[in-house]
């Protein structure tokens, strides 16, 4: 197996079956080749421990004992990456002062992280560092091409669809949900590519339905058609569209519009490869 196969299949594997994942990480390590590599095992060993398994301590463990690859270069990227990862897992673990030694986009990617590790595990911490990682972005003055407005759209947009797939959010939860999803749109659209944008809209969209703001919605809506109607858009990108679109138009009471709706995405999933059908069928049964 070489490194881009086992890597994938840990992504693929990770939520289903995280201690199999972890416990597959040290055959990985021969599979690395180069720096750029062990930064992408080094971000998967951080994400299973972190999030998935809630098993910090062991995380940082694990990725001590990376740094004993040639591939590591203490003062490279893969330094950097490492030194972002620990102190993720230490701030995720409550320990302060943490951030201190960190420069202000290092900050942010370190926070963002953070949120992901304990969005399920500890929601109130999440939030918590959520409005830090918002206050730490008011107050730098960093470029566009910043690699933390990536970082914290990613954990924005996944805070968000947390929020939405709760059965009885409070008040407060709808307006962070919210929050967290323009968040992602806006720092997609600083730094991310069509896709990412596109995933920003399509949450913004969900999250708007979610609240019953359908004119909001709509128009997030819209947006994903309009780029889900290029030559570069994928079947993928026009089922989730025109999914979105049904479940708007049929809150709305629009039968006209919900079947055409219906129509196209049911056609667009017609379209779709037997991983992505198996993957979205509940979206799929949502139309009808």
């Amino acid at each position: 197996m070489d490194f881009d196969t086992f890597i994938a299949q840990a992504w693929d594997d990770h939520v289903r079956d995280p201690q199999g994942v972890a416990s597959r990480f040290e055959a990985g390590k021969a599979l690395v080749a180069d720096e750029l590599q062990f930064i992408r095992l080094a971000d998967i060993v951080h994400h299973v421990y972190g999030d998935h398994l809630n098993e910090r301590q062991a995380g940082l463990v694990a990725i001590q004992k990376l740094t004993r690859l040639r591939s590591y270069r203490e003062t490279g990227p893969s330094g950097a990456a490492v030194r972002r990862f620990i102190a993720s897992l230490r701030l995720s673990e409550g320990e302060s002062g943490v951030l201190e030694a960190f420069g202000a986009s290092d900050q942010i990617r370190i926070v963002s992280l953070a949120i992901s590790n304990l969005t399920d595990a500890d929601p109130a911490h999440a939030v918590s560092l959520f409005h830090e990682a918002l206050r730490l972005v008011e107050s730098s003055v960093l470029p566009c091409s910043d690699p933390m407005h990536g970082d914290l759209a990613l954990t924005s947009h996944n805070l968000a669809v947390g929020i939405e797939r709760d059965a009885s959010p409070s008040s407060e939860d709808l307006a962070l949900m919210i929050l967290a999803a323009k968040t992602a749109r806006h720092h997609w659209g600083l730094l991310g590519d069509a896709s990412d944008i596109f995933a920003g809209e399509l949450r913004l969209a969900s999250a708007w339905r979610k609240v019953g703001e359908l004119t909001s919605a709509r128009s997030a809506a819209e947006n994903c058609l309009s780029l889900a109607s290029t030559d570069a858009s994928t079947p993928l990108q026009r089922f989730l569209t025109w999914h979105t679109l049904g479940l708007i138009e049929r809150d709305a009471q629009d039968k006209i519009a919900y079947d055409k709706a219906n129509k196209v995405a049911l056609a667009a999933y017609a379209q779709l490869g037997p991983a992505d059908q198996a993957r979205h069928a509940p979206k799929r049964a949502q139309l009808g």
